[in-house]
């Protein structure tokens, strides 16, 4: 996916290490539903509307499945650690709502 992006090998590497590694050492730190960070845990709907589009655009079904299905998954930590249960929703109906 981050080809599509323009990226090549080494750069999409440099992108993702940091997230991984941070992940990593949040869950080392912390139980899961407090180490959820970004756009479910903050439940950000306008951002999700906006994955949605990029991911639809790309074509990819299997980037977009595991989107839906991790999103769904961190929805149930972000409620866990009492993101606002509307937006939540509004989330939930929207990766619920995604044809593939």
């Amino acid at each position: 996916m981050l080809k599509a992006c323009g990226l090549d090998e080494r750069e999409a590497r440099a992108v993702l290490l940091p997230l991984v590694r941070s992940t990593l050492e949040n869950l080392a730190r912390v139980a899961p539903a407090r180490a959820l960070t970004g756009t479910f845990a903050r439940a950000d709907a306008a951002t999700v509307r906006k994955h949605l589009a990029a991911l639809q655009s790309l074509s990819s079904r299997d980037a977009l499945a595991a989107y839906v299905l991790l999103g769904q998954r961190s929805l149930h930590l972000a409620e866990k650690n009492g993101a606002d249960a509307q937006a939540l929703k509004e989330i939930m109906s929207l990766l619920e709502a995604v044809k593939m």
